[in-house]
């Protein structure tokens, strides 16, 4: 009986190594997205989780990954025209494909008769520290990619950052052994089909979750920030790096072949009144954990005016080593302003009239700077 049972298990195996031989992709490198936190061949339609009024009038939402791990991938790898990279707020998780900024802005330039391929790379909770780890993890691990612009949607993951976040950040395997089943689930046929099978089955993604409400709806507003200057070193130290962070990235796009944009980010904790910043009168920061253990604890409780300052000091950096690099630079931050009560249904994620905003203003910016130069 043990000899049999022996028997079928020595069948079983043979069995199963030839199809893993046969259908995964262990003589290929086109799959390498399982080493890090990236969604692939997924397509969820659920429920639109924004409210109507908010929710682009849609029932019902599709968020679709292809196998590269890409979002609005239109035509071959060898030929996209912008692939956009960023966090959350490039990946836009709780918006229809159709009503991401990028989909958006591919029409709109569409309409001026240039047809562009606006492809969406954000990874939920990257930052510039991750974006960096893309090209020798990701973009260059996928045969005959190519893009004639990256542009760069960053600065609200990297505010007061100076150490990378281990969940979204670090795409390389911290050990021998972790290297080790990262590989065989980048080859395994069996991993694939389990992944395929568990994307179905998901509820929902895994970690950007929509529990939180948009917090600019309601007054009163005030004017004057809690934290009174000078800023915190934490923020110098946090500029410096930042600043290191866009030149690598500069560097990276152009030895990838293409041309950085970089565009600066904000957020719905203030608004814009005649020129001057308004700001909610209280927000308990939900910064990242490595950036909330290096804070003083008066950084415990902030108002509005106090992330409109650490989000202009964000941008300004970001400007000046940009323009430094001679790289296309849009000051988004301080040239596009919001509505925020509609545009926006958290501190940082707009909806889909916010993501249509922001391609309205990247469609006049890329088609004054780029086409029409």
């Amino acid at each position: 009986m043990a000899r049999i049972l022996l028997i079928n298990l020595a069948i079983m195996a043979v069995v199963l190594i030839g199809l893993e031989l046969v259908f995964g992709t262990w003589f290929s490198r086109e799959h390498a997205l399982y080493q890090f936190t990236q969604i692939r061949d997924q397509v969820i339609v659920r429920d639109n989780p924004l409210p109507p009024e908010i929710g682009g009038g849609k029932p019902t939402i599709t968020y679709s990954r292809d196998s590269y791990g890409f979002r609005g991938l239109d035509g071959p790898v060898s030929e996209v025209d912008i692939l956009t990279v960023g966090g959350s707020t490039t990946d836009q998780r709780w918006v229809d494909d159709s009503q991401t900024y990028q989909a958006i802005l591919q029409d709109l330039l569409a309409v001026q008769g240039y047809d562009v391929d606006v492809v969406n790379a954000g990874i939920d909770g990257q930052s510039t520290f991750g974006h960096i780890q893309n090209f020798p993890s990701w973009f260059d691990k996928i045969p005959d990619l190519k893009a004639d612009y990256i542009l760069y949607y960053v600065g609200i993951n990297d505010m007061l950052k100076i150490n990378p976040e281990d969940i979204f950040d670090r795409m390389e395997q911290p050990s021998t052994i972790a290297m080790l089943k990262g590989f065989i689930k980048e080859h395994s046929i069996f991993y694939q089909l389990y992944r395929v099978v568990q994307g179905l089955l998901a509820d929902k993604p895994v970690q950007h979750e929509l529990t939180r409400t948009n917090i600019a709806e309601n007054g009163p507003f005030v004017d004057q920030p809690v934290i009174s200057d000078p800023l915190p070193p934490v923020m110098a130290a946090s500029l410096q790096g930042l600043q290191r962070r866009i030149g690598e990235l500069d560097r990276l796009t152009r030895d990838f072949g293409a041309v950085p944009i970089f565009v600066t980010q904000r957020s719905a904790r203030w608004l814009r009144v005649n020129g001057k910043p308004w700001g909610i009168p209280e927000y308990e920061p939900d910064f990242f954990e490595s950036v909330r253990k290096h804070l003083p604890p008066e950084y415990a409780h902030l108002n509005g005016v106090d992330f409109f300052r650490f989000e202009q000091a964000t941008a300004r950096i970001i400007m000046d080593e940009c323009m430094a690099r001679n790289a296309i630079c849009f000051d988004l931050m301080n040239e596009l302003d919001f509505d925020n009560a509609v545009d926006f249904y958290d501190a940082i994620h707009t909806t889909p009239s916010g993501s249509d905003r922001i391609a309205d203003y990247l469609a006049k910016k890329i088609s004054d700077e780029i086409f029409l130069n």
